[in-house]
């Protein structure tokens, strides 16, 4: 929205907005698209002082998101132009949150920039569909970003470039929006086409037309809404619960609308221009309020994935504690990881302490062969249901545009050989690798709390302030960029990694050096524990 006013001896004409990129572009660049064109109404014509103000949806140029500067401009009855002082800002855009989108509208824009970039912006196109599986949960987004590669490497001028741009520009909005993209952006049309003829001082008939059309595109956008607010239940209890708040806006929605028709008639178009631009504005902040939603649940199912982690290395630290008493309790008195030799000189104190366990009120005495076979086995399965969750985990963060680190991937290889030795009546062995995999969990927890520091920085973003922003990002896009915030906003009581990693650390290091002070540990556990202790 662009608010100004005019004031002229001779009576001012005509008014623009003037727009101009403040990125640096190469010398060399072969750019697509121009500037945007704003012609500003004016209060009156031939005005020669007032004020007036007007809205223009820019959100789907290129440069959307980008520093701009603008200056407005007015010619006045003597054909004189005036100019005001150029003002920076940033051009407004639409906010963005799916990495994918993000990275189709970065390449769009890089291909706008400078045609040049073609070869550049085809390779990373391919590079995204070559693995549909991990990147592209949606086949018609898949087939279109297959076509614009093709159509990108065969493009024989710049229309068909341009036409490529168009692409991308739909294939985002339906990669983040779905199919209310479709009906927004007819509503969209639908407004711009009115307030064209308000400006143009249209005939009744047409004025009539174009308000119909406004109308069904309205009712079709908001039964859209709705619908969407239904398939997604995540959605949908903070809608329900402005229930009557919503139904307020529609209905005031509506009265707008028949008061827009009512001044149009009246011959009162600059009052109906000024009405128009203020339901765009609502049509707006309903369209930010969705986008808030979008970014609390993205907020709330990052939290769940961060209590599903603690709540894993919680499990996997009782399991490791329920292995070494396993290990004790072993009827052949069995020993691993290479201390057999160590066992033998330790014979007269095993039995000291086996003796001394057996005087233990509810001690754990030794097991009979089967008890111990079944007791193994129930141990595999729990660490075997630990690794499986463990890769759902990993899958939960590519959902949310996290990285999983090579650390999860160690915990999770230690698991199965834990599992493994398990199933193979090992307990020491076993203890050995869930400890490793332990630590290779906080490792993990550490370098997640590290992307999610670069992901949660306040304030919404843009398409293009992302995209410009790029090497600022802390987690990776479907193009191996690294991604920064997307409008997660951060919260007191927002859970991040590093208090689950600081917490889980302190309660594991605590109970290691309780373990150490039991005079009954075994030598093996003591010095893998000993180990522990020196890495910290």
């Amino acid at each position: 929205q662009l608010s100004y006013s005019v004031e002229d001896d001779y009576g001012v004409t005509a008014a623009r907005a003037e727009i101009s990129p403040l990125m640096k572009q190469d010398p060399d660049a072969r750019p697509l698209v121009a500037a945007p064109e704003v012609a500003l109404p004016l209060p009156r014509q031939r005005a020669r002082s007032g004020t007036s103000k007007t809205v223009r949806d820019l959100t789907s140029h290129p440069w959307a998101g980008s520093k701009v500067t603008i200056t407005l401009a007015a010619e006045d009855d003597a054909r004189q132009t005036g100019r005001s002082e150029p003002h920076e800002m940033v051009l407004p855009g639409r906010n963005f949150i799916n990495p994918l989108a993000l990275a189709l509208l970065e390449q769009r824009r890089i291909l706008a920039l400078d045609a040049n970039k073609a070869p550049y912006v085809a390779n990373l196109l391919d590079a995204v569909t070559t693995a549909p599986e991990v990147f592209i949960d949606n086949a018609a987004a898949f087939i279109a970003m297959k076509v614009a590669y093709r159509r990108t490497l065969d493009a024989r001028n710049d229309d068909e470039l341009r036409e490529v741009l168009d692409l991308l520009w739909e294939t985002a909005l339906a990669v983040e929006f779905g199919d209310l993209s479709e009906a927004e952006r007819r509503l969209r049309d639908a407004q711009d086409a009115l307030s064209k003829a308000l400006e143009e001082n249209a005939s009744d008939e047409e004025i009539a037309k174009l308000m119909d059309e406004l109308r069904k595109a309205m009712d079709e956008f908001m039964q859209m809404l709705a619908q969407q607010s239904l398939q997604n239940p995540q959605m949908q209890n903070p809608l329900t619960q402005n229930d009557m708040a919503r139904m307020l806006r529609q209905r005031d929605l509506e009265r707008m609308m028949d008061r827009i028709e009512d001044l149009a008639r009246s011959g009162s178009k600059d009052a109906a221009r000024q009405l128009l631009s203020e339901m765009q504005r609502m049509m707006e902040n309903l369209r930010a309020g969705r986008h808030q939603q979008q970014r609390q649940m993205e907020g709330n199912r990052t939290n769940q994935a961060l209590d599903k982690l603690s709540e894993l290395m919680r499990q996997q630290q009782q399991l490791m504690d329920e292995t070494f008493r396993m290990q004790q309790r072993d009827p052949q008195g069995r020993q691993n990881n290479g201390e057999q030799q160590e066992g033998q000189n330790q014979q007269g104190q095993n039995q000291q302490s086996q003796d001394q366990q057996g005087q233990q009120p509810g001690g754990d005495r030794p097991m009979t062969a089967e008890e111990f076979a079944e007791a193994m086995k129930r141990l595999q399965e729990q660490q075997e249901a630990l690794e499986k969750q463990l890769g759902e985990l990993g899958e939960q963060l590519k959902s949310l545009g996290l990285d999983p680190s090579e650390a999860f991937g160690e915990a999770q290889q230690e698991m199965g050989e834990a599992g493994e030795n398990l199933g193979q009546s090992r307990p020491g062995d076993a203890a050995g690798n869930q400890g490793q995999a332990l630590e290779a969990l906080r490792r993990g927890a550490q370098q997640m709390m590290q992307q999610m520091a670069g992901d949660r920085q306040p304030g919404g973003q843009q398409q293009g302030e992302g995209q410009q922003a790029g090497q600022d990002r802390q987690r990776s896009d479907p193009l191996g960029r690294r991604e920064g915030s997307d409008g997660l906003e951060s919260s007191e009581t927002t859970k991040v990694p590093g208090e689950i990693e600081a917490q889980r650390a302190r309660e594991i290091m605590e109970a290691i050096r309780k373990r150490l002070s039991q005079p009954l540990a075994p030598r093996i556990e003591k010095d893998y524990l000993e180990r522990l202790l020196e890495t910290e």
